[in-house]
């Protein structure tokens, strides 16, 4: 292991090995984003949004566990500046300890769990979809019922509703004040009423799946009423009550990862320490191919949330396996007290950041799932993936490259400044267009590629294409913190965050929904980031104007293409097609790389000369 080590030394030009590195990493990361959004494609045709929901459950219990228990020791062993080969043992063997301490918790609280995410049954205006032709509707369906659990529902409407019921058209979208009335009357009588004991709803109630939901908790009225509403608008209303038994072996079979994850190689730490990075990616492209696989085979047999649960225990695996055969140490259990300490030293930073971060991050989908129902935590969770899945995949890209690398030069503070301005330039660069062709062609994507179930995530996406943008400038900055050391700024601004999402969320999600969610996060970011830019010129002792014109000339190189889009969408393409998406993608990129050449010609910000530099880097 020393020799790994001590080979790091005999490359001076750090920027050089990192940029040979990264070059693997920007390969494997094309590949696995390709394949990620096949599979999301493909999955979002053939499950519905209530199986991303359960799916989003037990997801969100095992990031919360895993986040209040994290250790940081990864990070930590990343940091240290000497070998750190004799803290292997103890970190590897506390990852074990911990894993089976978390599954413990979740075996026996994953009952109380599904009650949690099912326990809210009230109708909200958002659980009713936005009206289309291709699409049933609650008011169309009542205002000519066909059955009679319909007509059970009119004639017990308030008169007032009524009265706007008979005034509307079905060929035109309900008005918002018919939606509030509906909303009432909707909860008014799930509060009054047994419909359990009503001849109307007979036939709903001898359906295999509400026998089984309602055989999970018979005592619960309102509950067995919105179930048996549901049943009677199965296309018209978001679906809200779910089935407890799923979810509870949800998530007590995807916490099985938690074994594979903690007992993987500890040695593969030295991949990212040493700035080995094409064998860190290939860990994880491997698995991802082994998920996409699974994943879209069972989906396509079984059409449920099972194929998403063994897809990901199947990349799991995969990348356990792997760990030990791309590197050759060989853990043990050992726990050594004194190690112990000195890793705690760090990492207890990262255990504070990790709560606060899963709080800010996860905050909003728990909220979702728990105010809007599992139906809405799916739509909201598919929406926030897709956009992110660019933004993101570079961002991890060059967050793995620059923590170990700053890490590196923590103590050259001209040279830490020179390098982090670079990383902040490439990764706006790519980044903001990313997010950009995402805002301008969501309508066009959702209608293409997805089904008209997913129609309610357009304009959330568009508003976190925004943040996605953002997040990856704030991510730039926080492997820069994390790298001097300095996780107590992140821990403070994460702590503001979640007390301004604690203020907003709630007001913005009770009136838009998801979208409201959406809006939240972005307003929220948008308030912080001028304190991430603070502390990061602090650091680094860079003048302001250094650390705001690498993303100032990408942002209007962006605007300028996200304009010509829109122009050419209302000019030229107001229908969608997949010509006219493609052409509107590739008409927009290009527009942005002559943009950004014209700028960098004019104002000379650098990203030219990058681009050159990187080049006669990544010769033989």
């Amino acid at each position: 292991m020393t020799s790994e080590t001590n080979s790091i030394k005999s490359h001076p030009k750090l920027h050089h090995q990192v940029t040979r590195g990264g070059q693997g990493m920007v390969v494997f990361r094309i590949i696995q984003q390709i394949l990620i959004s096949v599979r999301w494609i493909i999955m979002v045709n053939i499950l519905a949004p209530q199986d991303f929901g359960l799916l989003g459950i037990g997801m969100l219990t095992l990031a919360t566990l895993e986040t209040f228990t994290q250790t940081g020791f990864r990070d930590a062993l990343v940091q240290k500046k000497d070998d750190a080969k004799s803290y292997l043992n103890t970190a590897w063997t506390i990852g074990i300890i911990r894993a089976i301490f978390i599954y413990i918790i979740i075996f026996i609280a994953a009952p109380w769990i599904a009650v949690f995410f099912d326990s809210t049954f009230n109708f909200q205006p958002n659980d009713f979809p936005n009206e289309s032709q291709k699409t049933e509707n609650v008011a169309r369906l009542l205002k000519t019922p066909q059955n009679p659990a319909a007509e059970f529902l009119k004639n017990n409407l308030a008169v007032d509703t009524q009265k706007s019921l008979s005034d509307y058209t079905p060929e035109i979208p309900a008005p918002k004040s018919l939606k509030q009335n509906l909303t009432n009357d909707f909860n008014r009588i799930i509060d009054q009423y047994s419909l359990s004991r009503e001849a109307a709803f007979t036939e709903q109630l001898t359906s295999l799946r509400s026998q089984k939901l309602i055989n999970q908790t018979p005592h619960n009225i309102i509950r067995i009423n919105r179930l048996l509403i549901e049943e009677c608008f199965p296309l018209a209303i978001k679906k809200r009550v779910i089935d407890r038994q799923t979810a509870i072996w949800v998530i007590k079979i995807m916490a099985l990862g938690l074994f594979l994850g903690a007992a993987s190689n500890i040695g593969t730490v030295y991949f990212i320490k040493n700035l080995h990075f094409k064998k860190h990616f290939f860990l994880q492209l491997a698995g991802s191919v082994v998920d996409v696989i699974i994943a879209i085979t069972l989906a396509l047999i079984y059409k449920s949330v099972w194929a998403l649960v063994f897809g990901k225990l199947a990349g799991q695996s995969t990348r356990f396996i792997l760990s030990y055969i791309l590197h050759t140490y060989r853990p043990a259990f050992h726990l050594d007290m004194k190690k112990l300490k000195e890793l705690w030293k760090f990492s207890k930073w990262i255990l504070g950041l990790s709560i606060l971060g899963f709080l800010f991050a996860q905050g909003d989908d728990i909220f979702v799932g728990k105010v809007l129902g599992v139906t809405a935590l799916g739509l909201y969770q598919v929406a926030y993936k897709f956009v992110s899945l660019p933004a993101s995949q570079i961002t991890q890209i060059f967050a793995n490259i620059s923590f170990p690398a700053y890490a590196k030069i923590q103590d050259e503070i001209p040279r830490l400044k020179n390098a982090y301005a670079k990383i902040l330039l490439i990764t706006a660069f790519l980044t903001i267009p990313c997010c950009g062709i995402m805002f301008a062609l969501t309508p066009e994507f959702v209608t293409l590629f997805l089904t008209e179930k997913w129609f309610d995530i357009i304009i959330p996406m568009q508003i976190l294409s925004i943040f996605g943008a953002m997040k990856a400038i704030g991510a730039s900055r926080g492997s820069l913190f994390k790298s001097m050391g300095r996780l107590d700024i992140t821990t403070k601004i994460q702590t503001v965050r979640l007390f301004l999402l604690a203020a907003v969320i709630y007001p913005l999600t009770s009136k838009f929904g998801i979208t409201g969610t959406a809006l939240s996060i972005v307003l929220i970011t948008a308030v912080i980031h001028p304190v991430d830019t603070y502390f990061a010129i602090k650091i680094t002792k860079a003048k302001t104007w250094e650390l705001l014109i690498p993303i100032f000339y990408p942002l209007i190189a962006t605007f300028i293409m996200v304009f010509l889009v829109y122009a050419l969408k209302l000019l030229c393409f107001q229908t969608p097609s997949f010509l006219s998406f493609f052409t509107l993608a590739i008409t927009g990129i290009l527009t942005y790389l002559g943009a950004t050449l014209l700028l960098d010609k004019i104002f000379h910000f650098g990203i030219t000369n990058i681009i050159r530099e990187q080049r006669k880097l990544l010769r033989p």
